[in-house]
């Protein structure tokens, strides 16, 4: 067995995780109070996880590790971001550069999985991969879109509508990366 593909199989099941326990943290917010008090350490638990993926699949590829940087850089900016006012020029700005991240750390990890697996024969994962990362370019793209239209008073229509676009996009995006990350993960473990 390829030790790069098992440690890339490992680095995705970890993304697998955090992208469940985000899930399943917004779905514990329905619960009263029990619910509110898990949620956190939900939250908690898929970042950390969400860092350790690409982390534990540094060496698999270079990408991961770019990956990797860009997950730290994400979560100072998560923190920063907590103490800017709701509103504002800056939020948007803030929240720009956090889609852009997001854009690249999707690039980055599937980039890093379609070669591995390109690579180990599953063309048809591989595929998925580059489908995903495009995917996320438009879902962070049209959330760009709205931030920057939502700065304009006049557009604010143009706004609700391309936010619920985004929203459709995201959820189905969503899904096919939860998807992807566990059969490629399951994918690359079994090479």
């Amino acid at each position: 067995m390829n030790e790069r593909f098992a440690v890339a199989g490992k680095g995705l099941w970890f993304l697998f995780l955090s992208v469940i326990l985000a899930l399943a943290a917004v779905v514990a917010m329905i619960i009263p109070i029990i619910g509110w008090v898990a949620a956190p350490f939900m939250v908690i638990a898929g970042l950390v996880l969400a860092i350790y993926g690409p982390y534990a699949a540094r060496t698999a590829h270079p990408n991961f590790q770019n990956a990797f940087y860009i997950a730290l850089v994400s979560l100072v900016l998560g923190i920063v971001s907590a103490f800017l006012p709701d509103e504002g020029v800056l939020t948007g700005l803030v929240s720009i550069v956090s889609d852009v991240l997001g854009f690249l750390s999707a690039y980055f990890i599937c980039t890093a999985a379609g070669a591995l697996l390109a690579e180990k024969g599953d063309t048809e994962q591989a595929v998925r991969a580059d489908l995903i990362w495009k995917l996320v370019g438009v879902c962070n793209a049209v959330s760009i879109l709205s931030t920057l239209t939502g700065w304009v008073p006049v557009l604010g229509t143009l706004v609700g509508i391309v936010g619920v676009v985004a929203g459709i996009v995201s959820v189905v995006a969503l899904v096919l990366e939860i998807i992807f990350y566990y059969k490629a993960s399951a994918s690359l473990k079994a090479a």
